[in-house]
């Protein structure tokens, strides 16, 4: 402790002063790098997610569309539905028409409702 000059002092607070500066230049640099890193898998997983969800409406819509096919080609053969499948059928050709079903199937609909089949 008697040895200790003034210019030790100064270099311990050079020392001191670099350590901190460097610290918070890796903090701030870790932080861009890792935020950048995150930001890119955070982009990458919400275009997957979108993939996903328009296969899954197409999936959707494609079932949809085979029930309804299915459906009316029954009632056209004249399978009159009971009350519980006319209640399924107008869920789903509702869903259908919301998501912009082809025309195809509301003509037929139409058709089947002109004969008083539906």
């Amino acid at each position: 402790m008697e040895n200790i000059t003034l210019g030790d002092i100064g270099m311990f607070v050079a020392f001191m002063v670099a350590l901190i500066s460097g610290i918070a230049f890796l903090k701030k640099n870790l932080k861009d790098w890792v935020g950048g890193a995150v930001k890119a898998d955070i982009q990458a997983l919400g275009a997957k997610i979108d993939t996903l969800e328009k296969k899954v409406e197409k999936g959707d819509m494609e079932a949809c569309k085979n029930f309804l096919v299915s459906f009316l080609a029954r009632v056209e053969r004249d399978h009159p539905p009971d009350e519980i499948e006319l209640q399924r059928f107008h869920e789903q050709y509702d869903y259908y028409r919301k998501h912009d079903g082809n025309s195809y199937i509301k003509h037929k609909v139409e058709q089947l409702e002109r004969e008083q089949k539906l």
